[in-house]
């Protein structure tokens, strides 16, 4: 009998299962009182434990199936049937759950005798589609490896899985695996992609596991080295990270428009999201979301294209030293490792007293927090690993190259590389612009800038701007100065909307910014 009629499996997916629909028809009411029911044992009704098993019987005598049993003995159970007839049923439905259930225990133990064996030799035939068995060896499958390092290759790049599907089904890269399914061709889509880039597979690590479809879990430690590898650890967990960038920052399908700051910036008045407008035929500019849909933010505006270039010219002249700030990431997984080794030692120690029937129940609850509190270090040491295997001073090295790049040699690839780059290691960048009133022909925009890298260090910029008819004065460039906002006592920071208060009046202070710029000047 399948595990789907030993684990009740069948009653619960009516796409899959035939008996799950014809209960839902039940239910309905689309199936007239006085139909039939025909099985050939009762086993084939339900192989669950005796309670749920006799419930679904008696549910569809109740309902006015009439269900019919072929052997051992044919018979109807149906709202007439015998008490006599009921105690069968029961025996029967019983034989049915104790054969299962030893099937079931015997299916375990080889697969448990399997996973501890796996470290030694091959256990399953479930393998990646760039992995094959060769003589009783796993090897790589030279083609289809290429394509796994190059689906890691563009996800580093900055390219999301959306943009990667798209560009391996262009180049027409055949997909690992069955190509055709109910007679369409299978192409590449996000959902696989995702997979094999979120796969411990790619780089050789093999994690057992026990139990079917939503109930399958993991068990046991990872095997280490059980899959020739495509990648080294730390490129998976620096793919990682730049998976986890675009979740927080600039996800989703890519525009006409590569955003170079997408989901990076913030309004220092409100704390809320700002966001590029691109209107045909006009510069395009960043405005707050929050006015954009009328949630009461204040309408600002900053033409994006000398914003972006002020930021990356200043960006280009900071070295690695000095925003790399102490490596938290390090320091927290050695104490999160020595928390996991207790935790590991205590779970084993009380398993040992799991048979002691005076403190079973205390055993159990212990053993239940402790799994969890482990779950959860196993969680947050996973995401600590993908920040420590990209430091902010690694990283910065490109990312400060590639900001300084030529912005009018720029392509639509160099941006989603310079996008991605400054993504691991910028946090935010809170930005205050002075208010203009619409109409103006000629005025001058200023924005405050607070650039915050995700180890803790900040730079802060002053940036004006003379524009004419809403775009930018070619003969006037934007002045730019590294700021130090003026405050009696601790340093402002724009991220706090009050001290964006302060900051706002020296926007509007014509004289204050002139002397200010002199000062940088001279």
């Amino acid at each position: 009998m399948k595990e789907s009629a030993y684990r009740g499996k069948h009653r619960e997916n009516p796409d899959m299962h035939a008996l799950a629909a014809f209960v839902n028809a039940v239910k309905a009411g689309r199936v007239p009182s006085g139909s039939f029911l025909v099985v050939e044992s009762l086993d084939r009704l339900s192989r669950e434990k005796i309670r749920p098993a006799l419930t679904l019987l008696l549910n569809l005598i109740e309902a006015g199936v009439k269900v019919v049993q072929l052997i051992p003995v044919e018979t109807v159970y149906d709202e007439d049937v015998e008490p006599m007839q009921l105690m069968m049923a029961v025996m029967e439905l019983n034989r049915g759950h104790s054969e299962s259930k030893v099937k079931s225990e015997r299916v375990g133990a080889a697969w448990k005798r399997k996973r501890e064996n796996a470290a030694n030799k091959v256990v399953t035939r479930r393998l990646p589609g760039w992995v094959q068995l060769v003589d009783g060896e796993l090897k790589l499958v030279p083609k289809r490896a290429e394509v796994v390092r190059r689906i890691f290759n563009l996800a580093l790049a900055g390219n999301g899985v959306h943009v990667i599907a798209e560009q391996l089904n262009a180049d027409k890269v055949p997909v690992m695996g069955r190509t055709m399914f109910k007679g369409r061709a299978i192409v590449w889509n996000e959902t696989v992609v995702y997979h094999v880039l979120r796969s411990h597979a790619t780089f050789g690590e093999f994690q057992p596991h026990k139990g079917r479809g939503s109930d399958r879990q993991p068990v046991g430690e990872p095997i280490e080295d059980y899959f020739p590898a495509v990648i080294d650890r730390d490129t998976f967990l620096r793919a990682q990270a730049a998976l986890k960038s675009r979740t927080k920052s600039g996800s989703g399908r890519r525009g006409k428009h590569v955003n170079l700051f997408s989901g990076l910036l913030a309004d220092a008045r409100d704390g809320g999201s700002l966001t590029y407008k691109h209107v045909k035929n006009r510069a395009s500019a960043i405005i707050p979301v929050g006015a954009k849909q009328g949630r009461g933010s204040v309408w600002t505006s900053f033409l994006a294209e000398p914003l972006e270039r002020v930021i990356r010219s200043k960006l280009s002249e900071i070295h690695a030293e000095d925003i790399a700030g102490e490596n938290k990431a390090a320091k927290r997984l050695e104490a999160l490792g020595e928390r996991k080794a207790e935790l590991e030692t205590l779970l084993k120690t009380w398993e040992a007293k799991m048979s002691n029937p005076l403190i079973a129940d205390r055993v159990a609850a212990n053993m239940a927090k402790w799994s969890e509190e482990l779950n959860t270090v196993n969680a947050e040491m996973g995401e600590l690993q993908r920040e420590a295997a990209n430091p902010v001073a690694e990283a910065w090295g490109e990312a400060r190259t590639l900001a300084g790049m030529n912005p009018d040699n720029d392509t639509e690839e160099l941006r989603v590389r310079i996008k991605a780059a400054l993504r691991r290691c910028i946090e935010s960048i809170t930005c205050l612009f002075n208010t203009a009133s619409r109409g103006v022909a000629k005025m001058t925009r200023r924005a405050a800038v607070r650039v915050q890298f995700t180890s803790g260090a900040h730079r802060d910029y002053l940036i004006e701007l003379e524009t004419r008819n809403g775009t930018r004065a070619k003969s006037t460039p934007p002045r730019v100065a590294s700021a130090n906002w003026p405050a009696s006592g601790a340093e402002l920071d724009l991220r706090n909307p009050k001290h964006a208060v302060i900051v706002e009046r020296f926007l509007n202070n014509d004289k204050a910014v002139r002397e200010f710029f002199e000062l940088v000047a001279g």
